[in-house]
């Protein structure tokens, strides 16, 4: 369903040109029937973050634009993906990486991408995994008048190549949408089929599908 078709009005969700007979009813997702459905509850939220994931990434100038604000949108992007990946601390389910980057034709590409990013957000974004060791803190002294002038502690960053690693992320992204895409038509087919041979009473008795911040 497209999300552009949706709106918001009085805490409750709306469709454009929904015939005036028509009802968005809400399905509880902690109520008993619903809890084989579970998934479909999740995937719109994974769906989100990885869209919104892309379009961070198509907002980045590769060659004119600002290497903060590069990074500050790769890194926004980077961080979106592998959360979909992770467990989160309200039990939301994650997308298994090894269900989802399969390999094909025996290549594991895909999946080694996908560490190799995850590493990245692990190590510098999200938690400080650095060693200080390899930090460089020095001296400036005069060698002349033999004394210690000042502590120096350089710091350079090193190139990334933007450009090429968006494009990588963009098709992981892409892999991941397709993939929810497909388990999300599957799911509409099971709750369809499972609420059609319900009494249609009981389910006009189901509240609006109310819009919660």
């Amino acid at each position: 369903m497209e999300q552009s078709k949706f709106y918001i009005e009085n805490n409750a969700y709306c469709m454009e040109n929904l015939p005036e007979n028509f009802r968005l009813v809400k399905l509880d997702a902690g109520n008993e029937q619903n809890r084989k459905f579970r998934k479909m509850f999740v995937l719109p939220l994974q769906y989100r973050d990885l869209y919104r994931a892309l379009e961070y990434i198509s907002k980045i100038d590769f060659d004119n634009g600002d290497e903060i604000v590069n990074e500050a949108l790769f890194n926004s992007a980077l961080v979106l993906t592998v959360k979909c990946f992770t467990n989160g601390k309200n039990g939301r389910p994650h997308i298994n990486p090894e269900k989802i980057f399969k390999k094909q034709d025996g290549n594991d590409r895909p999946r080694e991408t996908y560490e190799a990013f995850k590493k990245i957000r692990d190590s510098f974004i999200v938690h400080d995994q650095e060693d200080f060791t390899k930090a460089r803190v020095g001296l400036m002294i005069d060698c002349e008048q033999k004394e210690v002038k000042d502590v120096v502690a350089p710091y350079i960053n090193t190139g990334f190549n933007y450009k090429i690693n968006a494009q990588l992320l963009a098709r992981l992204i892409n892999i991941a949408l397709n993939a929810i895409e497909n388990d999300m038509d599957k799911e509409i087919e099971d709750i369809l089929s499972y609420y059609e041979k319900q009494d249609f009473l009981e389910i006009e008795k189901f509240p609006e599908l109310d819009y919660e911040k």
